[in-house]
C-alpha cells in the first residue's frame, strides 16, 4: 500500500509507485490511497490543482497501481486498517515517523512492514516544481 496527494503526476510519482509495486512481491497487489481535497489543504496549506476524483481516476490508470481508493476525512489510518496491507510504503517527504506509525498500527491490530523510500532523482521531483516551471514559462515570473 502507498498513499499520497498525486496532484500533478511527475516522474517521482511513477518511480515511487513502481518501487511500491515491486515491494508488493510477485503477484502482489498495490493499493494506493489518494488524499482527499480537505486533507491536502490541511497538510500542504493549499488546494490541490486537480480534484480528488480527477486524481483518483489518474492514479487508478497507472500501470503499477492495481487499485486506488480515496483517503478518509476523519481518520487517515482507517483505510490502512481496513485494507490490511503487508507493506506500507512511504515517500521520502511524507509526514509520518515510521516507528510511531508502526506503533499506532500495531495498537489498532495491524502488524505490517513500514518502508520509507528515498527521494528519486528527476528534473521535476514534485508537483510544486512543475507549477513553478509553468509559472516561469507562461507568466514570465520566477
Amino acid at each position: 500500500m502507498a498513499a499520497g496527494t498525486f496532484d500533478l503526476i511527475h516522474p517521482g510519482h511513477v518511480m515511487f509507485l513502481r518501487e511500491a509495486k515491486r515491494l508488493a512481491g510477485p503477484g502482489g497487489e498495490l493499493v494506493v490511497i489518494v488524499a482527499r481535497d480537505e486533507t491536502v489543504k490541511k497538510f500542504k496549506g493549499r488546494e490541490p490543482v486537480l480534484s480528488e476524483e480527477e486524481r483518483l481516476r489518474i492514479v487508478s490508470s497507472l500501470k503499477p497501481v492495481d487499485r486506488a481508493i480515496l483517503g478518509d476525512l476523519e481518520d487517515l489510518l482507517s483505510p490502512i486498517i481496513r485494507e490490511r496491507p503487508d507493506v506500507l510504503v512511504l515517500g521520502y517527504d511524507q509526514w509520518p515517523d515510521e516507528e510511531r506509525l508502526r506503533e499506532e498500527l500495531t495498537r489498532r491490530g495491524l502488524e505490517c512492514e513500514v518502508v520509507r523510500l528515498p527521494k528519486f532523482e528527476c528534473l521535476h521531483p514534485s508537483s510544486t516544481s512543475i507549477i513553478e516551471r509553468i509559472v516561469k514559462i507562461f507568466c514570465g515570473r520566477e
